[in-house]
């Protein structure tokens, strides 16, 4: 999702992720869920929303590579 928001919108990737309302990977996790919820997406007895807690800084992954 990282590489396909850099690509499609540069720079802003984070200001668009934001403006949709997604700001952490646990934000992720509810539209996964919310799939799951909806019979799009399947899901293991496992499988959890908190499995999408702070997997990485969601602002810092969409910074674009600086050229130095």
């Amino acid at each position: 999702l990282r590489s396909l928001a850099l690509r499609e919108f540069g720079p802003l990737a984070f200001d668009v992720w934001s403006w949709w309302g997604i700001k952490t990977t646990r934000d992720w996790g509810e539209v996964v869920f919310n799939l799951i919820r909806h019979g799009l997406l399947n899901a293991n007895e496992q499988d959890r929303v908190e499995d999408f807690d702070n997997v990485y800084d969601v602002r810092e992954a969409l910074k674009p590579a600086r050229v130095k």
